[in-house]
């Protein structure tokens, strides 16, 4: 009989901690945290009430579902450095989530992260690991549409593995570097597969991994460019028995920035074509090769000591999680905090996320999701935190008949955080 992956994680811990020596532990900074919300969500699964496509099933979920939310979590973190030759940091945050309305939503998220960085001489290393298991339901929700882009919160929920992790090693010269990277996710989603549901998602398991080298030219003390290339590949299982699936390899060659090109403004911008090779178990009538671009940029403006501007663009052709297929994700981000106070911030942000789905469905398909927020943070003399959050999110889709695709929300919160 397997172990429930609750008791593997559980083992898990424990044996990563047994690992570690007595001496790291004496010379280690622990800290413990916890964190308690209050929410309030006007749309539960993504699903406006609006009018069915001819002879389209009526599924069972409910449309516009709203449900007071509440959350408590504890995060215990332990971390140890010497010097700028090791740093090192390991947590584990249990979080749950209780939805007072839809306890099927109800879940367990255990997160493990892990951390290790140094440097000798003229060479640096930095690694991470993150590992998260979701106790939630193993039966997914069958929708009279799919939400746009797949409907991420509603899918987060269910029982599921994500693990993520990254690691490089640079070496420096005078003008010059040479940078070694890898990067991978493995996600496996623990939900029942079925064939005989309307509407019912079949969750596909899917990985990612590249890897490759970076030359660096350094421009000056705080900034480089470098031309880059990754290897890599990634995978989609296969679903109800059947051998089809967006499983593949590609090249990306990349040119990038980095560094502060100003005393206020950091910049890291990656981009570049990848080529892609499928395999035959490709749907039929899909091109078995395909080139994309692929771009990470992320910007930072600090005018001054209470300003700060951010804004992100991401680029990526991904195989779906939400059944076979693929499509290329875009997202940016746009966000300002401002700082009254060493105890009062406000802060806005402002996305949006489009997933391509055009020349990988039958039918031309294009998502977005727009969203607008809020946060107000104040902090307490007592090592504590109040938020208050406020978000809205809207989306739309190109396909001519899309109900249940498109969906609005609201999604409030009100947050407490006391560290010890």
């Amino acid at each position: 009989m397997s172990m429930h992956p609750t008791i593997r994680l559980s083992c898990a811990v424990l044996a990563a901690l047994s690992m570690i020596p007595a001496a790291a532990f004496a010379q280690s900074a622990f800290k413990v945290s916890s964190n308690a919300k209050v929410g309030y969500d006007t749309n539960v699964f993504l699903q406006d009430d609006a009018s069915l496509a001819s002879g389209q099933t009526v599924a069972s979920i409910e449309t516009e579902a709203d449900s007071i939310l509440l959350v408590a979590s504890l995060t215990f973190t332990s971390s140890y450095k010497k010097d700028k030759s090791l740093s090192a940091e390991f947590s584990y945050s249990p979080e749950y989530f209780l939805y007072g309305s839809y306890h099927n939503e109800n879940h367990l998220d255990h997160k493990l992260a892990a951390s290790l960085s140094g440097s000798e001489g003229s060479v640096k290393y930095d690694a991470k690991l993150g590992f998260t298991y979701v106790d939630g339901s193993d039966v997914a929700p069958a929708f009279n549409r799919s939400p746009a882009i797949g409907g991420a919160p509603v899918r987060n929920r269910r029982e599921q593995d994500t693990t993520k992790g990254n690691a490089s090693i640079t070496k420096d010269f005078t003008n010059n570097f040479v940078r070694g990277v890898v990067i991978g996710t493995i996600q496996n989603f623990r939900t029942e597969h079925k064939s005989n549901v309307s509407g019912y998602i079949n969750y596909t398991d899917r990985s990612e991994i590249n890897a490759g080298l970076d030359f660096g030219f350094k421009l000056d003390k705080a900034s480089a460019a470098f031309l880059g290339v990754r290897f890599g590949h990634q995978g989609q299982a296969n679903i109800l028995g059947v051998v089809s699936n967006y499983t593949n390899n590609y090249t990306r060659v990349l040119l990038g920035l980095e560094g502060k090109l100003s005393p206020n403004l950091k910049l890291s911008a990656t981009v570049g074509p990848d080529f892609r090779k499928y395999g035959t178990a490709i749907r039929t009538g899909i091109a078995r090769s395909r080139t994309e671009i692929y771009g990470d940029t992320a910007l930072s403006y600090t005018p001054n000591k209470t300003d700060t501007f951010t804004a992100a663009w991401k680029r990526s052709l991904i195989v779906s999680g939400g059944g076979r297929g693929a499509y290329v994700y875009s997202i940016v981000e746009t966000a300002y905090k401002h700082r009254f106070s060493s105890s009062w911030q406000l802060g806005f942000n402002a996305n949006v996320e489009q997933g391509n789905f055009q020349d990988f469905v039958a039918a031309p398909r294009r998502d977005w999701i727009y969203s607008l927020g809020a946060t107000l943070t104040h902090v307490l003399p007592d090592k504590s935190q109040l938020e208050f959050s406020l978000l809205k999110d809207w989306s739309e889709s190109a396909i001519t008949s899309t109900p249940g695709m498109a969906y609005h929300r609201w999604y409030g919160v009100v947050s407490f955080t006391h560290t010890f």
